[in-house]
């Protein structure tokens, strides 16, 4: 009689505990990033009033007889199901989709876990939860905008209101098509508005001509004061940049040799030529009059000695003109051969005075002088984008680097967690990422007040990461989780926990009656 009176016990105290986990569920129905408690049970240890029998030939076998001392909570389990997402409008409110934790620093320097988001911005920029000043952790972005992930974390600050340097435009990307098929001499232009070291903005005007039907154009850059630089843009038969210099092919020389010069005169002509690289070279010639009407040349590349081309040079006496090695070659490196022509050369007796003229381009730059007082802006300019195909020409800039001074205004948090700030002259710069923690077994987590969970021995270690990599999940800004209670569920819950509790009730009660009328006999 004893043991149905225990069993009711029992019954009625896992019944009240459930009953616990279900008010505890419905109270925080409206929490954010609330996790439901689940409560399951198990019977107790049975009494064996009769062992088992084997059957043997002569008799069957005999069930085990035994009787139940009752029920016992099992486990109250932290459900990780994700409840719905709520778009808020506000900046500093975050949802994780999927699985993961936030991370937050403690008063005392331990690491607590949470999925309600609903963080702010304290008086000092610091990202934090509003009811306990746990500051969110992750990594700050160095000067130059790039995380770098490490195993320490630290706390996430917002600088709203600081200030960003003005920036010298020094990288211009373009965009675009220049038509195949276009005659030499045809051109195309654009406007590229570019900043000083003061952030002050200036215009770039590029054009673009076509200067060969071996798919060349040439490029010329003019600032506000003027020519500011240029180049060669080169296709391949594809349409696809394949070049953006050329390479000295030829060399001309014109002007004069004094014929009344002595033997064993010289006369040096220093030339700028380009390499197989689009490198600038200086070549350097000599002439030295060996004999009447003949002069010896030898080429060098500047600062160095060994002779990369030479020749000689013979001359009418009675004309001046040019007779004999009119053209010649220099090997300025394996790939570049330039071919050099001296017939525009003549001997007079006037002073030797001498020009040379090469037909390479560079690999160009813009220099501008802003005329501010501002530093020179010097520009590589990016064509990689650019193609030559047959339709109408059309090139615009995409991308340059400069700006002007400007105020961080607000900022963008994307899925991977990533800050971005936002400044009032359009720039965008990386602030820094949230870090999401996952579990081997989130259930092992306990719970903290605030809405915080920490870890233990049988949650595992926390796996710090960025969200979406390593099971993590994505952050999603303006939006919270709110919590996963299913109000149908725990009211269903609770009637079935109500009906248990009074049915073993009424176990005891009927038990407590029956042992009284046990008493009674002895009467």
């Amino acid at each position: 009689m004893m043991r149905s009176m225990f069993a009711g016990v029992s019954g009625t105290r896992a019944h009240q505990l459930r009953m616990d986990v279900i008010g505890n569920n419905i109270a925080n129905v409206n929490t954010v990033g609330y996790k439901y408690g689940r409560t399951t049970f198990q019977d107790m240890l049975s009494q064996t009033m009769r062992g088992s029998m084997a059957p043997s030939e002569t008799r069957g076998g005999v069930d085990p007889m035994q009787v139940g001392l009752g029920v016992a909570t099992r486990s109250i389990d932290i459900v990780f199901t994700p409840g719905n997402l709520e778009y808020t409008g506000k900046l500093t409110d975050m949802a994780i989709q999927g699985n993961g934790l936030f991370i937050v620093r403690d008063s005392s320097g331990g690491l607590q876990f949470t999925r309600d988001g609903a963080f702010t911005i304290d008086a000092e920029g610091n990202l934090s939860h509003p009811s306990t000043g746990f500051i969110v952790q992750g990594w700050m972005a160095n000067s130059k905008g790039e995380i770098v992930r490490s195993d320490q974390l630290k706390g996430l600050s917002i600088p709203l209101g600081t200030s960003m340097s003005a920036k010298a435009t020094d990288r211009i990307t373009f965009v675009g098509n220049l038509q195949a098929g276009s005659e030499v001499g045809e051109s195309y232009s654009t406007s590229v508005p570019i900043y000083d070291s003061q952030g002050l903005q200036h215009t770039v005007t590029m054009e673009f001509v076509k200067t060969s039907a071996d798919n060349e154009w040439e490029w010329i850059a003019t600032g506000p004061s003027g020519p500011a630089g240029g180049g060669m843009v080169q296709f391949d038969e594809n349409g696809t940049v394949s070049r953006l210099y050329r390479p000295t092919s030829t060399v001309t020389f014109d002007g004069n040799l004094d014929s009344d010069a002595a033997v064993d005169t010289s006369v040096t002509k220093l030339v700028q030529v380009y390499d197989s690289e689009g490198r600038q070279r200086s070549l350097e010639v000599t002439y030295t009059k060996t004999a009447a009407n003949e002069w010896s040349w030898d080429a060098t590349l500047y600062g160095g000695s060994e002779s990369v081309g030479s020749g000689t040079l013979e001359f009418d006496g009675a004309t001046g003109a040019i007779i004999g090695g009119g053209t010649g070659q220099a090997e300025i490196d394996p790939e570049t051969r330039v071919s050099l022509y001296f017939s525009d050369i003549r001997q007079s007796d006037s002073p030797s005075s001498l020009t040379g003229e090469q037909d390479g381009i560079p690999v160009g730059s813009i220099s501008i002088f802003p005329g501010t007082g501002a530093a020179q802006i010097s520009i590589t300019p990016g064509f990689g984008s650019i193609t030559q195909v047959g339709d109408a020409s059309s090139v615009n800039w995409s991308t340059q680097n400069g700006h002007a001074a400007g105020t961080m205004e607000t900022f963008n948090i994307d899925d991977r967690g990533v800050i971005t700030g936002v400044y009032s002259n359009g720039q965008y710069k990386i602030i820094g990422q949230m870090a999401l923690a996952s579990f081997a077994n989130p259930e092992g987590l306990t719970r903290q007040s605030n809405n915080m969970f920490a870890a233990t021995t049988n949650s595992g270690s926390p796996q710090v990461g960025e969200a979406t990599t390593g099971g993590r999940g994505s952050v999603m800004g303006t939006t919270l989780e709110m919590s996963n209670v299913d109000l149908a569920r725990e009211f269903t819950d609770m009637i079935i926990t109500q009906r248990g509790f009074q049915a073993n009730s009424r176990v005891i009660t009927a038990a407590d009656e029956m042992l009284q009328e046990l008493l009674a006999l002895k009467r």
